[in-house]
């Protein structure tokens, strides 16, 4: 989810994903799609916004205890990382440890950012303007997201970790929807509050 504050499907991959869960390290035997012959297309660029393609029939997967995970669409995007956030407790942070602001086109640079209060908690990311003006350009709303990142091996969820705010980053996988414990069904716009669910298959720092 998003808040902003104002002044008024292929083949699968097994694989035993490493990750520290509630201060010990659990070994999660996981299988997911993969994106085999799925390449980052030559438009992609952090001027505009994510791209993707919705499948016609998603195709559900299983992965880790009692958790499905359903494909819902090819996701890839460049985009500025503006705030980061570890989670530890709670719903499928066994799955999901980590969650990410990122931005693109108007909001794609650091000083687009300037003297905004940017927090994240409880899965949501939060932007408090210090005036109206950051409203003046309605396109501000819709060039951010917090979304749940969904690591889909060690490497990726190493990856994640290093990356530091500020830092210009692509990725690629897919949108999907979990449904275990709690259900969580991804955004699949760029214009409403809810959050992107993204299994990761590839995550670089620029």
């Amino acid at each position: 989810m998003k808040t902003v504050f104002g002044w008024v499907a292929t083949g699968g991959l097994v694989l035993v994903l490493m990750l520290a869960v509630q201060g010990r390290t659990i070994a999660v035997r996981t299988t997911i799609p993969t994106a085999l012959g799925f390449a980052y297309s030559p438009e992609l660029s952090i001027a505009q916004p994510p791209l993707q393609q919705l499948y016609t029939s998603p195709q559900s997967v299983r992965i880790y205890k009692n958790y499905r995970i359903t494909p819902i669409a090819s996701f890839q995007m460049q985009a500025l990382l503006v705030h980061k956030k570890r989670y530890r407790y709670g719903g499928a942070t066994d799955i999901s440890p980590i969650d990410m602001m990122l931005s693109w086109g108007i909001l794609g640079e650091e000083v687009a950012w300037e003297g905004t209060e940017i927090r994240q908690h409880s899965r949501r990311g939060v932007v408090q303007p210090d005036s109206n003006a950051w409203y003046e350009n309605p396109e501000r709303t819709n060039s951010w997201a917090n979304m749940h990142m969904l690591p889909a091996s060690v490497e990726v969820y190493q990856s994640l970790l290093r990356a530091d705010a500020g830092q210009q980053i692509r990725l690629k996988g897919f949108l999907v929807n979990v449904i275990g414990g709690d259900e969580w069904i991804t955004s699949t716009s760029r214009e409403d509050d809810d959050c992107e669910i993204v299994l990761v298959d590839s995550f670089e720092v620029l």
